[in-house]
């Protein structure tokens, strides 16, 4: 039997290219690709689940090989891999796992909840702060599920109103899982995790452990943050 890649790609804008993985998870990532011909380097926003899908055996070609063949070859060119990159001439933001729409948010250890908060907000402000300047510009945002290309603000502005609903109790679990049926193999310990997800029609749901202090996830989701939460 044939090979088949585990990738697929299409192309966003002038430098950037989507690649979904195809992985045996089912979780099929948003890898984003920018192509920097002057830098002479490519900018690789997440790797996926790094599976690898065959028919018969063979080892899946690497994502650096896929992008090479399939995107663009740039000779002696140099491979950086971020979460987060913002492209001020698209106006185009990318977060990778940091959030995204129609999976869990996984927060997997406890603390991880004011960590994602925090980012959150940083996200926010920056958006602010770009969309509020002398160029009146639309930010973008692509995010490692589902959202390859949103409107940031709203799309931020409704996250920040999900955590705040889970912070006062407001939005239902969904299911309560153990960490090995997350991640096999123990990793995870005898930790126990809980899925919300909100009835309102929301695209979010967040993935944290059973432990974890909903208290701490509190952001302020119906104003744009404030001068003191963007310094």
């Amino acid at each position: 039997m044939g090979f088949t890649s585990p990738y697929t790609c299409q192309k966003l804008n002038e430098s950037t290219h989507l690649i979904i993985h195809n992985d045996k998870y089912l979780e099929q990532p948003f890898i984003y690709v920018k192509i920097c011909p002057d830098a002479r380097c490519v900018v690789v926003i997440d790797t996926g689940c790094g599976a690898r899908n065959s028919e018969d055996g063979k080892s899946a070609l690497e994502l650096k090989d896929f992008i090479q063949t399939q995107i663009q070859q740039i000779d002696n060119s140099e491979y950086h891999f971020v979460v987060i990159l913002y492209d001020k001439d698209e106006k185009w933001l990318s977060v990778g796992d940091a959030c995204y729409q129609g999976a869990p948010i996984n927060i997997m250890t406890p603390g991880g909840q004011e960590d994602n908060s925090a980012t959150v907000i940083k996200l926010r402000c920056f958006v602010r702060d770009v969309e509020d300047s002398k160029e009146t510009q639309t930010v973008h945002l692509a995010s490692g599920h589902n959202s390859p290309s949103a409107l940031a603000t709203p799309f931020l502005q409704d996250l920040s109103e999900i955590l705040e609903r889970v912070s006062e109790g407001l939005v239902p679990i969904l299911v309560t899982l153990p960490g090995d049926q997350i991640i096999p193999g123990g990793l995870l310990g005898k930790e126990t995790f809980v899925v919300w997800h909100d009835d309102r029609g929301s695209h979010f749901s967040l993935l944290a452990p059973e432990s974890a202090q909903r208290d701490s996830w509190g952001l302020s989701p119906l104003t744009q943050p404030d001068d003191r939460s963007c310094d």
